[in-house]
Order: structure tokens, then sequence, then C-alpha cells
């Protein structure tokens, strides 16, 4: 046999395309199931948190309706400084600050 004539015959087995077996036609017809997830085996309910009686009933400022938010651009080295100034000598926030500053503001 030569070279050629092997050759050949390789070239014809490649052209010729494989015909797939039943059961690989079958297995692509039917739909794939989805394997179900696992459960969450965490407890369902966490523990309960204590609240404080003080905290109940009181609303954030941001949900109150007396209160609209503010947007001001400031130095944040003088913001910084202010903010822990006052916090210091109040214990209170930057938004009672600037409430006082204005209300002193606007009575002036």
């Amino acid at each position: 046999m030569s070279l050629k004539d092997a050759f050949a015959g390789m070239k014809q087995a490649r052209v010729e395309p494989e015909q797939p077996e039943q059961e690989e036609v079958q297995r692509a017809k039917t739909p794939q199931r989805k394997t179900p997830k696992p459960r969450n085996t965490r407890a369902a309910d966490p523990e309960p948190v204590m609240v404080s009686q003080e905290l109940v009933g009181k609303t954030g400022k941001s949900s109150s309706p007396e209160f609209e938010r503010l947007t001001v651009y400031v130095r944040k080295q003088t913001k910084k400084v202010a903010a822990r100034k006052w916090e210091d000598e109040t214990g209170g926030d930057m938004s009672e600050l600037v409430q006082d500053l204005l209300t002193k503001y606007l009575s002036a």
C-alpha cells in the first residue's frame, strides 16, 4: 500500500459524518432536569433583640417631617475640627451645630 492510498482512506473517513447513536439523540431531545437547591439549615427566626424603652416611639431626623436634608460644601479640615469640638462641648452632632448657627443668624 502506498502512502497516497493510506492518506486517501483518512480523508474519506473525515468526510463521512458520524451517525450519533440512538441513545444520544434521545438524550438530546429530553429536557434536562435541574437539581434542587439544598435547603437552608439555619434557624428561621433570629433571637429577639432587647430595645430600650427610651428608644421606642422615637424617630430619626431623616424620617421626621420637621427636618429637611441640607447639603453644603465645606473644607474637610474645617468640618473635622468643628465636629470634634462641637461633640466634645455639647455631645451633639453636626446637624445640631448647623441648626444652632442658622437660628442665631436669623435672630441677629
